[in-house]
Protein backbone atom coordinates (compact mmCIF):
# COMPACT_ATOMS: atom_id res chain seq x y z
CA UNK A 1 0.00 0.00 0.00
CA UNK A 2 1.22 3.62 -0.64
CA UNK A 3 0.67 6.29 1.66
CA UNK A 4 1.36 9.80 -0.13
CA UNK A 5 1.32 12.88 2.68
CA UNK A 6 0.27 16.13 1.36
CA UNK A 7 0.26 19.60 2.89
CA UNK A 8 -3.52 20.66 3.39
CA UNK A 9 -2.87 24.11 1.19
CA UNK A 10 -4.05 25.58 -1.64
CA UNK A 11 -3.35 23.07 -4.59
CA UNK A 12 -2.00 19.85 -1.80
CA UNK A 13 1.25 19.80 -2.89
CA UNK A 14 2.62 16.16 -2.20
CA UNK A 15 5.12 16.67 0.51
CA UNK A 16 6.30 12.95 1.31
CA UNK A 17 5.56 9.22 0.67
CA UNK A 18 5.88 7.04 4.02
CA UNK A 19 7.23 3.79 3.83
CA UNK A 20 6.46 2.58 7.08
CA UNK A 21 2.40 1.85 6.31
CA UNK A 22 2.15 -0.43 9.97
CA UNK A 23 1.47 2.22 12.05
CA UNK A 24 -0.40 4.95 9.98
CA UNK A 25 -0.73 8.57 12.42
CA UNK A 26 -5.00 9.32 12.93
CA UNK A 27 -6.44 12.96 12.69
CA UNK A 28 -4.88 15.40 15.37
CA UNK A 29 -1.96 13.34 15.77
CA UNK A 30 1.87 15.17 15.30
CA UNK A 31 3.91 13.50 12.97
CA UNK A 32 8.20 14.57 12.06
CA UNK A 33 9.33 14.01 8.35
CA UNK A 34 12.22 15.08 6.62
CA UNK A 35 10.99 17.07 3.66
CA UNK A 36 13.38 17.79 0.25
CA UNK A 37 16.27 15.10 1.62
CA UNK A 38 16.56 17.99 4.10
CA UNK A 39 18.36 16.60 7.40
CA UNK A 40 16.02 18.49 9.65
CA UNK A 41 12.95 17.10 10.74
CA UNK A 42 9.73 19.37 9.97
CA UNK A 43 6.49 19.03 12.42
CA UNK A 44 3.19 18.34 11.30
CA UNK A 45 -0.11 18.05 12.40
CA UNK A 46 -2.59 15.10 10.80
CA UNK A 47 -5.82 16.94 9.51
CA UNK A 48 -7.38 14.49 7.65
CA UNK A 49 -6.95 11.00 6.08
CA UNK A 50 -8.47 9.11 3.60
CA UNK A 51 -8.15 5.57 1.73
CA UNK A 52 -8.92 4.03 -1.81
CA UNK A 53 -8.43 0.24 -2.51
CA UNK A 54 -4.52 0.99 -3.00
CA UNK A 55 -3.26 3.96 -1.52
CA UNK A 56 -3.90 5.73 1.71
CA UNK A 57 -3.79 9.90 1.47
CA UNK A 58 -2.86 12.14 4.47
CA UNK A 59 -3.40 15.71 4.97
CA UNK A 60 -1.38 17.87 7.46
CA UNK A 61 -0.63 21.36 8.80
CA UNK A 62 2.57 22.76 9.84
CA UNK A 63 3.07 23.19 13.62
Amino acid sequence: MTVQVYLNKIGFPKIAELQNTDNLPGIGEKISLNIDNNQERNEFEVTDVKKDADKTYIYVNPV
